[in-house]
């Protein structure tokens, strides 16, 4: 057992021994019922998300999207496989690649071994 766990355990035996109860009079009732409704219902939420989303859908097909996206992504690939051909991969960048991608590799196994206990 762990300074973290005995921690835990001490607070939740002492928050237990001096426990108190509270008159609440009937205030939670009232703040209850002052608060005001939900705007829409869940049912009625994701039918509102739906009829946007279609709407967006025919927008961007009647309005011919794809002919204004086609430009930017060809002029994205073209810089990127600029930027791609600059690189001079040496040795020693093959080293701090793999330092990096070790290191990633560990944490990720750390935080699945922390999360499992």
């Amino acid at each position: 057992m762990d300074m973290t766990e005995k921690d835990n355990d001490l607070l939740l035996r002492f928050f237990h021994e001096h426990r108190q109860e509270i008159a609440d009079n009937g205030f939670s009732q009232r703040v209850m019922r002052r608060l005001p409704a939900p705007a829409l219902a869940p049912g009625q939420s994701r039918l509102w998300r739906a009829v946007c989303l279609t709407a967006g859908l025919v927008f961007f097909f009647l309005t011919h999207g794809w002919e204004q996206l086609l430009p930017i992504f060809r002029i994205l690939y073209g810089e990127c496989s600029v930027a791609l051909h600059s690189v001079h991969i040496t040795a020693s960048t093959l080293l701090v690649l793999l330092g990096i991608l070790s290191t990633l590799a560990v944490v990720a196994a750390y935080n699945v071994w922390d999360l499992e206990e």
